[in-house]
């Protein structure tokens, strides 16, 4: 059974203190946008 996530608000992602992050990255291969 696959999970399906809510999409984040974007005004919200750019309010978040972008320090906690520094230095982080993830890109998941698996991931694809369905137009």
């Amino acid at each position: 059974m696959a999970v399906e996530l809510t999409p984040t608000d974007k005004l919200f992602i750019m309010n978040l203190d972008q320090n906690e992050f520094q230095g982080f990255s993830y890109t998941n291969p698996e991931f694809i946008i369905q137009v």
